[in-house]
C-alpha cells in the first residue's frame, strides 16, 4: 500500500513567473531551485502564499505548514499511523515542459537534484507531470541517472551520505553500488563554482565527471587519473548545470559519504 501525494511548488500571491510555467527570469529561477528545500528542510519557510498563511484570511492556521518539510513530516505520519506504508509523489514538476516548451535549464537541474531528493529521503515511487518528451532539456535530468555514458550506465544502489556548505549554490547527493560512487553536484549558480571534495577515507582511485547545462546535453566533462587522498578538486562546474562524479570502487570506504 502507498500514501500517493501530489505537489508543485507555488507562487506568492500576485506573484509573476509561474514556477511551473517556462519563465526563466533571475527571480523565478530564485524561486524554482529554493523551492526545493520544501521537501526535506525543517527550518525552510515557503516562499509562496503557503509561508503566508496565518488564518487572517479565513484559512484555518491549524492545518497549513508554513515549513512545508514534505517528505520527513509524511514519513513520520506513516511511522505514526500506519506503519510499513509505502509512499508516492504521482504528480510533480519544477516547470512546465511540453512539446512546444521543451522545458528549461533550471527546471531540468530542479528535476536532477528532485530525483536524489526522492532517494534521499526515501520516496518509494515518482511520476513527474509530464513525462519528458524526448530530446528535450528536463529529459537529460533523466539521462544523468539512467545513461549517463551512453552506453547505459546507470546509477543505481543506496543513497549515501553527503553535505554542501551552500546548498543554494552547490546541492550534493551521494550514490553507492555496483563497485562504484557517484556523487551528483548541482550548480544552481548564475556563475561557475570550484568545488573542493572531502571523503572520510583516503581512496586512490580513477574518476570520470558527466554532466548537462544549457547548450549541451549529457556528456563526459573531464577524467582524472586518482583521487588525491581524501581530497579531490573540481574546476569551474558550469552555471546551472547538473554534474555526476563516478569513482570506482573495490571496497566499501565510501559508505561513509561525501563532503
Amino acid at each position: 500500500d502507498y500514501l500517493d501525494l501530489h505537489y508543485y511548488p507555488q507562487d506568492p500571491n500576485g506573484a509573476a513567473g509561474q514556477i511551473y510555467s517556462s519563465a526563466q527570469d533571475s527571480a523565478t529561477v530564485g524561486r524554482r531551485m529554493r523551492s526545493l528545500k520544501e521537501l526535506y528542510d525543517a527550518l525552510w519557510s515557503s516562499e509562496s502564499w503557503i509561508g503566508t498563511v496565518d488564518g487572517s484570511a479565513g484559512d484555518d492556521a491549524a492545518w497549513h505548514y508554513t515549513k512545508p518539510n514534505l517528505i520527513p513530516r509524511v514519513r513520520a505520519w506513516i511511522d505514526q499511523y500506519c506503519p510499513g506504508t509505502k509512499l508516492a509523489i504521482t504528480e510533480y514538476a519544477w516547470d512546465n515542459e511540453d512539446d512546444s516548451q521543451h522545458g528549461t535549464i533550471s527546471g531540468a537541474v530542479a528535476q536532477a537534484e528532485v530525483l536524489a531528493i526522492f532517494a534521499r529521503e526515501g520516496v518509494d515511487l515518482a511520476t513527474r507531470w509530464v513525462a519528458p518528451s524526448s530530446g528535450s532539456i528536463v529529459e537529460r535530468a533523466f539521462q544523468i541517472f539512467l545513461n549517463y555514458d551512453g552506453a547505459g550506465a546507470n546509477v543505481q544502489g543506496d543513497s549515501v551520505a553527503a553535505t554542501t556548505s551552500n546548498i543554494d549554490q552547490i546541492g550534493a547527493y551521494g550514490f553507492h553500488g555496483n563497485g562504484r560512487m557517484w556523487l551528483l553536484l548541482t550548480n544552481k549558480d548564475t556563475v561557475a563554482h570550484d568545488v573542493s571534495i572531502a571523503l572520510h577515507q583516503a581512496r586512490n582511485a580513477a574518476w570520470k565527471l558527466y554532466g548537462f547545462d544549457a547548450a549541451n546535453a549529457v556528456h563526459q566533462i573531464g577524467s582524472g587519473g586518482t583521487v588525491n587522498g581524501t581530497s579531490l578538486s573540481l574546476t569551474a562546474l558550469t552555471p546551472m548545470s547538473a554534474n555526476l562524479l563516478v569513482i570506482p570502487d573495490n571496497d566499501d570506504i565510501f559508505k561513509n559519504g561525501f563532503q
